[in-house]
């Protein structure tokens, strides 16, 4: 036995030698050296060093550890070290840095035949920043962005910020990095989907309102990656393909945790006033956050901080708003305890005064429509959500209640007119004076004149609680496999209350068609849903996974609506005397229900869906280039849903009960390939899919039955109507560039057809003006998408100027082919309508380049257009054309001032309208002074200043031409003072 034992031991020994000799031959290069103050010649403890190729910006290595060393003394010093791959004669870049000092690059040749593999580089002396007064010199340039692996990582230190920013202001230099007019963020066209501090998903995803309030010098690195999530990790595996991408911002070490007082108030011109109050606490392990706003701007954009732009998104409305709430969150240190919510509450007052020109497309000649309407909504709303996360070894629980109420209170007027020849540029009061004066050429073109007031109250009321479990299974080796179980309640209730008084006058008579007064009353409409899942799922070395469920939903909802005919009111009774809660069922004031429209409805529906579903992934590593890997992945599911819904309509003399009960699959398949190399410094990915999913009609749509509310616009039911399939293929191209110039390009290319297409049809009285309409099926309609995207970097100072050039470019074209219903007729409202196409072409281009420079200082130029070409079977061809021109541009100036302004050039051509065919100049800007001994901002903000903002869309469809316009914010100027500081417990105070 002892022989044999030694044999083995033997044997083992030569194994381990033999194993051994090719990881030895190519072992790391350990480098280490010691960074000293180049005056004094004291350690410096905190260095780091991040390693490069020249002119790259793929991170090679970076420091890992710091180890106590004597050297020639008895004092101990801090050495860096970092552990390099060995190349054949390659040169690196070493930036060493650490806080205080200016950035120090030294050039280090390294070798894979050199036989010492532990090299030290002495002490390395770095030069302290010097202090800065009225100006700034900057000494070292350090790398702005790299990429770790998939990461891209920006060190937050390179931008140099004026005092007083915040990290919203240096998120919006980072390259590649967009806002929308949302204010939804995207990274080369990608949407971020959520925000992290330091890895951790504070507030349940609604950090941005933390970052608004932290200042950019609390920031060390931001990190853009693919997260793998929680349930990912529990798993043991990655569940879908499609992983959301994030934005982490990691803080400076003494910036971890801490409080942060935040205010922010202004007043100017029109009674403009803004006032904003944020307060915040986080640890490692807990954090509560209490926030109030109060303005009447309307929007939250910031004068002078806009590149790209358009008119379309000037606002639709004059608002103001007030609200506030609370976040909080606490999690474990191990991360298997988490409990986050809020509780916030809103309120508004919005007034909308809005108008449109209108050419209908009729088959026996066009009609024209202009419409004028005043709007005056108030609303307040409450919300509350909280989550409840646990994890033990094998299961996973998650507990989410919910709740939400808002009300209501709105006033309207409109005032219209359609016409069967162009009556020219009209108003309001030219309609509202149509049969009086001196008007017989507007009065000779008159089909109709219709004038309507409204009063109306509402609230909604919603609450739901959502459960899920996950059980993970005994894995048996590299095979993983769970249980979820999912389980939603949902239980709504809403309430309408109307008052109206409509004067309708058909023809080009004075007399009045009608005269009438209703009330509606709509009882509360209750909503219930329930929905169970159980899905089983099973992975394979992280390579495949299978998936298969089953899932339940049960929906009831069930409706009231009571509409009463008020005849007997003297009709010069005010609209405004009359109150709500006055008229009941049996008021004397109420002469009869209207049986037409007043109706009782219950819907229930019952849904099964049987899912399955496959992920499968191939890699490698090839063999010419061992520095590079390639992934190929597949994914398909199919689905088959059983429905079955049921429509119990009623009225006074009319009972029916619709029911439909479908088979409905549905598919999705997916084939992606993407490739690395670090070598080459470059990567790539494509995919091209197909996905083939139901669209539902609505079961009311159905019931063979007449809404006449709007005597106008009749809407009938079609009892043959069945639900529609969307098919879209999309294929998609990207590659992107990884080196100091970096280049990020991508191609996505979609096409769409909707068999059974749901349309709505109609058939048009050219007498009256009266629309009938009701639903159809019918095919033909068409879609095709094709966007290329570039963005990327021109221009990197390797020198002390620290001066960058980027660039962006979209091209977008879209080829869509609708289709409508449509009939004309003069007295047979019963005809079918004929089948209508509209054909139209959309380009929209976009180019963008901006520079930065010296600490602060921007300039960039931008231009986006909107192109569109469109031609159908009722009306000639026509183009439209909207292009915006901008400057924009920022400097820090001494004595912490910073200006920013940006100028548009907004050109559009082709409306009808010869008004709208002008160039406007929009000019917005703002100046801002930074009291750093007090930590107080003082800000001068312009929003249109030359007052040429016009807020107007432009839409189109086979039925017609719609030129809309609204009210929106006038012009401006405000004074805005802020404040902000971070309470640490390892420093006092920090204002800014």
């Amino acid at each position: 036995m002892s022989k044999c034992f030694i044999r083995y031991v033997i044997v083992s020994a030569i194994a381990l030698v033999a194993l051994s000799l090719p990881f030895m031959a190519t072992a790391d290069i350990i480098y280490s050296f010691v960074a000293v103050d180049s005056i004094t010649g004291t350690n410096i403890r905190n260095a780091k060093c991040q390693v490069f190729e020249p002119g790259d910006s793929v991170l090679v290595a970076e420091s890992h550890a710091s180890t106590p060393f004597s050297g020639n003394s008895l004092i101990l010093k801090q050495r860096v070290i970092v552990n390099i791959p060995p190349k054949e004669d390659a040169r690196y870049n070493f930036f060493i840095d650490a806080r205080g000092y200016d950035t120090r690059v030294i050039s280090v040749d390294v070798s894979a035949k050199d036989d010492n593999r532990s090299i030290s580089l002495g002490e390395i002396a770095l030069l302290k920043t010097p202090k800065q007064l009225d100006e700034v010199t900057v000494t070292a340039t350090k790398i702005k962005m790299y990429y770790k692996g998939d990461t891209v990582v920006y060190n937050a230190d390179a931008f140099m910020m004026p005092d007083g920013s915040m990290l919203t202001e240096l998120i919006r230099k980072l390259d590649g990095v967009t806002y929308d007019e949302q204010g939804q963020m995207f990274h080369n066209g990608r949407k971020i989907e959520s925000m992290l501090l330091s890895g951790r998903d504070l507030f349940n995803g609604q950090t941005k309102s933390l970052i608004r309030n932290l200042g950019a010098y609390t920031a060390d690195k931001i990190k853009i990656y693919e997260q793998t999530t929680d349930r990912s990790k529990f798993l043991g595996y990655d569940e879908n393909a499609d992983k959301p991408l994030v934005m982490d911002i990691h803080l400076k070490k003494e910036y971890s945790f801490g409080k942060i007082i935040s205010a922010n108030g202004g007043y100017g011109t029109d009674n403009r006033y803004l006032g904003r109050g944020y307060f915040g606490i986080y640890n490692d392990t807990f954090a509560l956050s209490a926030f109030g706003n109060a303005n009447n701007l309307s929007d939250n954009r910031d004068p002078g901080r806009i590149d790209f732009w358009s008119m379309e998104n000037t606002g639709a409305s004059e608002s103001s708003y007030l609200s506030g709430g609370i976040m909080y969150q606490y999690e474990t240190l191990d991360k298997k305890r988490k409990i986050n919510g809020k509780v916030d509450a809103h309120s508004s007052d919005t007034d909308i005064r809005s108008g449109y020109e209108r050419t209908n497309y009729l088959p026996s000649g066009n009609t024209f429509d202009n419409s004028f309407s005043t709007n005056r909504n108030t609303a307040f709303s409450v919300s509350t959500d909280h989550t409840l996360n646990l994890i033990e070894k094998q299961w996973m629980l998650s507990l989410s209640p919910r709740f939400y109420y808002q009300r209501n209170k709105g006033d309207a007027t409109t005032i219209s007119a359609t016409f069967n020849n162009d009556p020219g540029s009209i108003s309001a009061s030219d309609i509202e004076a149509i049969f009086s004066g001196d008007n017989e050429h507007i009065r000779s073109l008159l089909i109709n004149r219709n004038m309507l007031g409204s009063n109306s109250h509402s609230s909604v009321l919603t609450g739901s609680l959502n459960s899920n479990v996950d059980y993970r299974l005994p894995d048996k080796g590299a095979f993983r496999h769970n249980v979820n179980i999912h389980a939603t309640g949902n239980y709504g209730q809403s309430k309408f209350n109307t008052i109206s008084h409509q004067w309708l006058s058909v023809g080009n008579e004075s007399i009045r068609t009608l005269n009438r007064r209703t009330y509606s009353d709509i009882d509360p409409t209750h909503n219930y849903s329930v929905q169970a899942s159980a899905a089983y799922s099973a992975n394979f070395k992280n390579r495949s996974t299978l998936s298969v469920s089953y899932s339940f939903s049960h929906e009831s909802q069930f409706n009231t609506n009571n509409r009463y005919l008020i005849e007997t009111v003297n009709s010069d009774l005010a609209l405004e005397s009359i109150k709500f809660g006055a008229m009941q069922p049996d008021n004397e004031l109420l002469n009869s229900i209207d049986p037409e429209n007043s109706y009782r409805s219950d819907y229930v529906s019952n849904r099964h869906n049987l899912n399955f579903s496959t992920d499968m992934n191939w890699g490698n590593k090839y063999v010419d280039d061992e520095n590079a890997r390639g992934l190929l992945q597949f994914s398909a599911t199919a689905s088959l849903q059983l429905l079955d819904r049921k429509y119990d309509y009623r009225k006074i003399d009319y009972d029916t009960i619709a029911s439909r009960f479908n088979a409905l699959p549905s598919g999705h398949i997916s084939i992606g390939y993407s490739r690395e190399s670090y070598k080459q410094r470059q990567s790539m990915s494509a995919n091209v899919s197909w996905r083939s999913e139901p669209q539902l009609f609505s079961m009311s749509d159905v019931i063979n039955s007449s809404n006449t509310v709007d005597p106008l616009n009749i809407f009938r039911g079609n009892p043959d109507l069945r639900n529609s399939y969307n098919h879209t293929a999309s294929a998609s191209l990207n590659f992107r560039k990884n080196t100091a110039l970096y280049h990020n390009h991508s191609l996505n290319l979609s096409y769409s057809f909707i068999h059974d297409y749901i349309t709505r049809g109609m058939v048009y009285n050219t007498l009256t003006g009266v629309r009938t309409q009701s639903m159809y099926n019918v095919d033909g309609h068409r879609t095709f998408r094709a966007t290329y995207s570039s963005n990327g970097r021109l221009k990197e100072s390797k020198k002390s100027s620290n001066f960058s050039l980027g660039y962006s470019a979209t091209l977008s074209y879209v080829y869509s082919r609708s289709v409508g219903m449509i009939a004309s007729i003069t007295t047979n409202e019963t005809a079918t309508p004929d089948r209508q196409f509209m054909y139209s072409h959309f380009l929209r281009p976009q180019l963008g380049i901006s520079s930065l420079f010296g600490k602060n200082h921007s300039i960039g130029v931008s231009s986006n257009a909107s192109l569109r070409h469109f031609s159908g079977n009722d009306f000639n061809s026509f183009n439209t054309a909207e292009i915006d021109y901008i400057i924009h541009a920022s400097f820090s100036l001494p004595l912490n001032l910073s200006i920013a302004s940006n100028l548009d050039i907004h050109t559009r051509r082709g409306y009808t309208d010869a008004r709208l065919n002008t160039d406007s100049y929009i000019l917005n800007g703002s100046i801002s002074w930074y009291w750093k001994q007090t930590g107080l901002k003082f800000t001068l903000d312009g929003y249109d200043l030359l007052h040429q903002i016009k807020s107007i869309t432009y839409t189109i469809d086979p039925y017609g031409r719609t030129e809309s316009w609204n009210n929106i914010l006038p012009r401006y100027a405000m004074l805005r003072i802020s404040f902000h500081k971070f309470l640490s417990p390892k420093k006092k105070s920090e204002e800014y």
